[in-house]
Order: structure tokens, then sequence, then C-alpha cells
């Protein structure tokens, strides 16, 4: 977890504090739930409400709609 900002989610026309994440530090198992931001080196995956990311064996970020 690196922290919370303010982030624009166009389903709710309206910003929200949102968990900001570090991808390189997540390991297999971790779970978010968004919304929610993970910042990796030269790219971002951004997570919206009613979405889940799930960390496998691989370090692989497999999202999906809850």
């Amino acid at each position: 977890f690196k922290g919370e900002r303010q982030v624009y989610w166009s389903q709710d026309k309206a910003y929200s504090l949102t968990k900001i994440y570090i991808g390189e530090r997540l390991k297999p198992d971790n779970r978010i739930e968004g919304p929610a931001v993970v910042e990796f080196y030269g790219s971002t995956l951004v997570l919206p409400p009613n979405f889940k990311l799930l960390v496998d064996q691989y370090l692989n970020c497999i999202v999906r709609r809850c």
C-alpha cells in the first residue's frame, strides 16, 4: 500500500479517494478490491469499483468483476 489520492471515476462522474498500491511489492495470494490503482514500473493497472484483483503464484494480476 502506497497511499491514497483523489481519482476521477467516469461511471460515478466524480472524484473519489482511492487506494494506490506499488505493483512490484505484490505477492502471491494478495487480493485488492476496487476502486484502486496499482502502479508498476512502466505501467498502471486501474481497478474500478466492483472489480477485484488476485495475484496468482506466478505474480500475474487476475482481475474479475465482483
